[in-house]
């Protein structure tokens, strides 16, 4: 009997101010089905999707950010 499994290898950063070792290594073995595994070269693709994704995004939002400060800084009037 085949078993699918997926080990995670955590590396957890400790906090010197608490006094806690540099980092922590965890693993974390869990059964998984054929339908909900992706495959490295899926991953591969996905996490470069990903990048340019979060490109576009900062970018975006850079551009927004700008236009909302020449908003804010145009002189407005009031018509009364």
């Amino acid at each position: 009997m085949l078993q699918e499994v997926q080990v995670l290898k955590a590396l957890v950063l400790g906090e010197e101010e608490r006094g806690q070792s540099q980092y922590q290594v965890m693993c974390f073995v869990c059964h998984v089905n054929k339908d909900e595994f992706i495959s490295s070269d899926a991953m591969s693709k996905l996490r470069q999707v990903t990048n340019y994704l979060s490109f576009y995004i900062y970018m975006l939002l850079q551009l927004i950010t700008s236009l909302l400060n020449q908003l804010v800084s145009f002189p407005t009037w009031i018509i009364v």
